[in-house]
């Protein structure tokens, strides 16, 4: 009878990448490793506009197997605790504008979500208006408004709750009207 010698392994070891798939092993070198496909972007992040000050959420969708892994970044740069699928911004704020992009890993590899763009905006703030008053007939009245906030503000004017058609600026103008009380609010 034969002596046995020392156990001897004999199943392949495939390491790197496969061709067909691009998929990676679980653990390059280890004999017989499952392989383990990266991860798949399904929703990438969406382009949003922000208002300064306010609470904004980016969210990416991604499917694999095993834990995958966030990293969200600002401009190709890390954001520091940003490691889950969604990205939650609580007080918006001019610095925060820019290209946002996840990074998403598992055992089998990693993939970039597409970046998107957040813009963040100054919410309009209404500083003075005309007071309110009463013309009498063939009597011009204009009221104006002084407002700020990102461009391009918009106007409407508005009498008793209903839209002033024909209107869209800072100041409204009606030459020669007849009796007529506008109110003024802000």
């Amino acid at each position: 009878m034969e002596e046995a010698g020392p156990c001897r392994d004999e199943r392949p070891t495939v390491t790197g990448t496969t061709r067909r798939t691009g998929w990676q092993l679980a653990d390059p070198g280890v004999p017989n490793a499952a392989a383990v496909p990266p991860p798949v972007i399904v929703r990438s992040p969406t382009n949003r506009v922000a208002l300064a000050g306010h609470r904004e959420v980016l969210a990416v969708e991604a499917t694999g197997l095993g834990l995958l892994h966030y990293q969200w970044r600002l401009n190709r740069i890390p954001v520091t605790g940003a490691t889950n699928a969604t990205l939650v911004i609580d007080d918006v704020q001019f610095v925060d504008e820019g290209q946002y992009d996840v990074f998403v890993s598992n055992a089998g590899g990693s993939i970039f979500s597409e970046a998107a763009q957040l813009r963040v905006v100054e919410p309009p703030t209404i500083h003075s208006l005309s007071p309110s008053l009463t013309v009498w007939p063939g009597s011009n009245l204009t009221f104006t408004v002084s407002a700020s906030g990102s461009a391009p503000l918009q106007y409407q004017w508005y009498r008793d709750g209903a839209v002033w058609p024909g209107q869209p600026s800072r100041a409204w103008f009606c030459p020669m009207c007849n009796r007529l009380r506008l109110d003024a609010t802000m």
